[in-house]
């Protein structure tokens, strides 16, 4: 009813709807792209045309709903589960057992996919960390910290460490073995080629306009400002040490004025 209000400007009551529903002899059409399937084979072929693609994933409740939503099926979800144990009793083991299904990675030479992620649950008191390593060589291309100096510094130097190490043989992936720097800087040496395109300098430019931050900010501004009135020709704090004893010090200057 709201949605012929909003989409059409028609309020009627919902006895009033169903009346002319019923004298225009109209009924519930089903979506998907095809009608009503009852028979065994359609609905097992439909089962295999999921397994094939993403419906792999899902259990028999999601394929209950997915082939009346999508194929105009209408079956009984116990006999969905029955067929399925027949068409795909793996896919019933490994769902059983609660664990992820492995897949194959593929990646063909240095930046042709880098995977960036970022960690936000303390970016409300001024803590921002984002990373990205190259899914060829798995070597990090960058890995910040905002507005914390001594941590960034800190991330620096495990960033360094990281990309001299040895990445051992795995059989989930097809991408090469061994030092990182030398399979991102060396592709040719592992048969494969830097995968990385050229950029317009304007749109680096442009990127670097939007998203420039201050890598010598200490905090926000208020913080900075109440930091000068509690502490007042406060020098930036250069060692983890440092950064910990003036954080005492202005915990306990902050205890005085509670």
């Amino acid at each position: 009813m709201l949605l012929l209000l909003h989409l059409h400007q028609v309020n009627i009551s919902l006895s009033t709807l169903k009346r002319r529903l019923r004298s225009l002899r109209l009924k519930r059409k089903l979506t998907g792209s095809r009608n009503t399937i009852s028979s065994y084979n359609d609905v097992v072929n439909a089962i295999i045309t999921e397994i094939g693609c993403s419906g792999r994933c899902i259990g028999h409740r999601s394929m209950w709903y997915r082939l009346k939503i999508e194929w105009g099926i209408r079956f009984p979800r116990d006999e969905i589960l029955r067929l399925m144990r027949i068409v795909d009793p793996e896919g019933i083991r490994v769902r059983k057992r609660r664990r992820l299904h492995r897949r194959r990675y593929i990646c063909k030479g240095p930046n042709k996919v880098w995977h960036v992620d970022g960690y936000n649950k303390i970016k409300p008191f001024g803590f921002w960390i984002h990373g990205c390593v190259d899914g060829f060589s798995r070597r990090i291309i960058c890995l910040q910290f905002y507005f914390m100096h001594i941590i960034q510094s800190e991330l620096d130097m495990v960033t360094r460490n990281c990309n001299l190490h040895q990445i051992s043989r795995s059989r989930k992936t097809e991408v090469p073995t061994g030092n990182l720097d030398a399979m991102y800087f060396l592709p040719q040496v592992y048969d494969a080629s830097d995968q990385g395109t050229f950029l317009d300098i304007r749109d680096v430019s442009t990127c670097m306009t939007i998203f420039e931050y201050d890598n010598k900010s200490l905090a926000s501004n208020k913080f900075v400002q109440l930091i000068e009135l509690l502490k007042p020709g406060m020098g930036i704090p250069v060692t983890a040490r440092e950064g910990l004893n003036l954080y005492m010090e202005i915990t306990e200057l902050l205890e005085h004025y509670q």
